[in-house]
């Protein structure tokens, strides 16, 4: 969503809210729906063909944006989340964190410390349906 078009979502939903017309979501609006994606290509007979999706009703996806939205907003002015926490952050990229990973690097050299890094590939990791 662009920013504006956010900014509508936001004040539709507090205008729900304020004027106490708010309610419990449904079971349905609540629940979603698990479908199999084929990935492309030319065959379509192994596992690994295909990955599972989760289709949400359209109600439970605003309501989340709108929570995910305002956590964020909460998390980060607060401090709560690390810094290097950046996994799905807006204005958070791999890029930040490895400047930060080399400018640790060059500082422990200079003091003659060690750094110790564990990177964990999560490439594969749901394909293991």
């Amino acid at each position: 969503m662009s920013y504006e078009e956010l900014e509508i979502l936001r004040e539709w939903a507090n205008e729900i809210l304020a004027m106490g017309r708010a309610r419990v979501m449904t079971v349905d609006e609540m629940n979603g729906t698990i479908r199999l994606l084929h990935k492309g290509g030319t065959t379509d007979d192994r596992p690994q063909d295909w990955r599972p999706v989760v289709l949400l009703n359209c109600t439970n996806q605003l309501v989340m944006h709108i929570l995910n939205v305002r956590l964020r907003n909460i998390v980060e002015k607060a401090g709560i989340l690390e810094p290097g926490q950046s996994g799905g952050r807006q204005g958070r990229s791999t890029d930040i964190n490895l400047t930060k990973l080399e400018w640790i690097t060059r500082e422990a050299l200079a003091q003659g410390k060690r750094v110790y890094r564990v990177d964990v590939d999560f490439t594969k990791a749901f394909n293991a349906m």
